[in-house]
């Protein structure tokens, strides 16, 4: 690498971030800066690295101190020496400009191309600074397709960092470097992620690309791995991977902890007292809500027709036939069946929603997470107005049947 300073600051050892072959990333040191005029700084890769290796990015750190004042540094000709002794340029910096600068927030420099100091050919890459007292890290990365980085926002993180859907942001990442950001779209919740503090997703192997050249070997690594097993695999099947996953040799990380979803809800399903809790009381309170709607519509109902046998028998005097009595029941009745159920149903559902309002907080006053819902079975409400429907059908059929066993004349007579 190929440098020219004019008013440096004290700059720290410059690195040098390669990738090789398998995706890993290593770092090396240059040989320290000579100041005036062009040096050449030199860093030796050690052998056994897979193949083939590209240049990730070089790594400044600079200790400014008080009493400096702006300054810059010229970067030309990126050349690899391979072991035959042959030279491969990496970078001139004479075609189009393709190099990002990744720094800290807050740091008033710029890097990009220029002609004021060339080694060779037309132009160099310039990185300027303005004086400041402090110590700063910069990054100097070939331009990465993965940039800006497509991200998933929740509700608190969109309020944090001021966006919307569709814009952009800054991401600090490693040592604090910034990182641009794009709002592809939002979430409420994830399932290992607090909503309250606000959480950002991004894809992994974007990240990586972006981390790699950071130095973060934080980042790089996964803090957590999600398995996917097969449709109807079964828990006994799915214990051996368990196991094999809580074997740190096996995948080269550490695994601190295996949560195995099938076996946590098998755990849930199996516990009495969860069943008999919430669901359960709730289950018995539909029970019972039901037995009494069908009693009292079928009571009300046979009761109603009886009184109704003077009704009857004018109508049948003046003509009308028994199939059309029994229509003219089974529309009369079968209307309030369906009013009351809707009316029901709604005005139980806002019940529920304004009576278990309590379940939204815990006992702090912090929303719980998930956040509570109200979930309706309609298998089972429709169940249960199927047989109240049907028990109602039944009771007009006997009820009809027992009123027009009645002589018409001695019901009329009775009436006189």
């Amino acid at each position: 690498l190929h440098v020219h300073m004019v008013d440096t600051p004290r700059i720290g050892r410059l690195r040098v971030w390669i990738e090789d072959g398998e995706g890993e990333y290593h770092y090396f040191v240059f040989s320290a800066f000579t100041p005036g005029g062009w040096s050449v700084l030199r860093a030796d890769l050690h052998p056994g690295l897979t193949p083939p290796l590209s240049l990730a990015s070089l790594r400044l750190n600079d200790l400014r101190v008080l009493g400096q004042g702006d300054g810059a540094l010229y970067l030309d000709d990126v050349t690899a020496l391979r072991a035959g002794g042959e030279r491969v340029l990496i970078e001139g910096f004479e075609e189009e400009f393709s190099w990002t600068m990744f720094s800290q927030r807050g740091s008033p420099e710029t890097f990009g191309p220029s002609n004021e100091q060339v080694r060779s050919g037309e132009a160099a890459a310039r990185w300027t600074w303005t004086r400041e007292v402090s110590q700063r890290r910069r990054v100097l990365a070939p331009s990465n397709p993965a940039i800006p980085l497509n991200a998933i926002f929740s509700e608190n993180a969109l309020a944090f960092f001021g966006v919307r859907p569709g814009d952009r942001t800054l991401g600090l990442l490693g040592d604090g470097f910034a990182v641009p950001l794009i709002v592809r779209g939002t979430a409420r919740l994830f399932p290992t992620l607090d909503p309250a503090s606000g959480f950002v997703i991004v894809d992994y192997r974007q990240l990586r690309t972006i981390a790699g050249p950071l130095g973060s070997a934080v980042l790089q690594s996964p803090s957590e791995i999600w398995v996917d097993f097969a449709e109807g695999l079964t828990l006994a099947g799915q214990q051996p991977v368990a196991t094999r996953i809580g074997d740190n040799e096996w995948l080269g990380i550490d695994v601190p902890e295996v949560r195995l979803l099938a076996d946590r809800l098998d755990e849930i399903a199996s516990d009495p007292t969860l069943q008999a809790s919430g669901g359960g009381i709730l289950l018995l309170a539909f029970a019972g809500a039901m037995g009494a709607a069908l009693l009292g519509f079928v009571v009300s109902l046979a009761i109603i027709l009886r009184g109704r046998t003077v009704e009857v028998a004018v109508l049948r005097s003046l003509g009308a036939s028994r199939r059309e009595l029994l229509r003219a029941f089974a529309f009369e009745w079968g209307v309030v069946l369906l009013f009351g159920s809707l009316i029901g149903v709604l005005l139980g559902r806002w019940i529920s929603l304004l009576m278990l309002q309590f379940l939204e907080v815990t006992e702090t006053g912090a929303r719980v997470v998930p956040e509570f819902s109200v979930r309706t079975e309609w298998v089972l409400l429709s169940a249960g107005v199927g047989l109240l429907a049907l028990a109602a059908a039944l009771t007009l059929w006997a009820a009809w049947r027992a009123v027009l066993r009645r002589s018409g004349a001695d019901a009329l007579r009775l009436t006189q």
